[in-house]
């Protein structure tokens, strides 16, 4: 799960010049991201017939 924090509500992650997230963002399970995105699974969460439920930090 990828969320992040709308801090002016208009719908949109605000990105620096470099192209790098302006407004908190987190992934589920805390995925370490170095030059680039991380790997699918290591943010990947396995969702059962009951659902599930994800603590996702935001990083600002």
């Amino acid at each position: 799960f990828l969320a992040f924090h709308d801090e002016d509500g208009d719908g949109v992650m605000k990105k620096t010049a470099l192209g790098l997230p302006a407004d908190g963002v987190g992934l589920s399970r805390d995925p370490k991201a170095r030059f680039g995105p991380p790997k699918f699974e290591d943010s990947a969460v396995d969702v059962g017939a009951g659902g599930a439920s994800v603590a996702v930090s935001l990083k600002y």
